[in-house]
C-alpha cells in the first residue's frame, strides 16, 4: 500500500516537471522501465533512490509520506492540472505561448 502511495506521488512530481520516465530514469541511473515499477508501486524505493528524487524534484524526502488532501473536488482538479501538464509538453512552444496567455486572461 505505501509503496504504490509513494509510486503515485512520483509519478505526480515527475509530470509536473514535465520530465518522461526516460529522462527519469537518466537522473536516476536505472531503466525507464523500473521508474515504471516505482510508479506503479510493483517495486520499493530504496531510501537512497527517495534522496535522489527529493533532489532531483527539489522537495524534502518526508513529502513522499505525507497525506494528501481527499476531497474529491481537489482530486479532480489535480488529475485535470496533470494532464494539461503532460499535453502541453507536446505543444510547440509558439501554441503553448498563446495557451499560457489564454489561460492567464480567463483566470482574472
Amino acid at each position: 500500500m505505501i509503496n504504490k502511495k509513494i509510486g503515485e506521488k512520483l509519478k505526480t512530481k515527475r509530470i509536473m516537471l514535465g520530465l518522461s520516465q526516460k529522462d527519469l530514469a537518466l537522473k536516476l541511473n536505472v531503466t525507464f522501465q523500473q521508474v515504471q515499477k516505482y510508479e506503479k508501486g510493483k517495486n520499493k524505493i530504496s531510501a537512497g533512490t527517495l534522496y535522489k528524487l527529493s533532489n532531483i524534484f527539489n522537495i524534502p524526502m518526508i513529502s513522499f509520506f505525507g497525506e494528501e488532501d481527499k476531497s474529491e473536488e481537489n482530486n479532480l482538479t489535480n488529475r485535470m492540472v496533470l494532464e494539461i501538464v503532460k499535453n502541453c509538453n507536446k505543444l510547440q512552444p509558439n501554441i503553448l505561448e498563446k495557451i499560457s496567455d489564454l489561460i492567464r486572461e480567463v483566470s482574472r
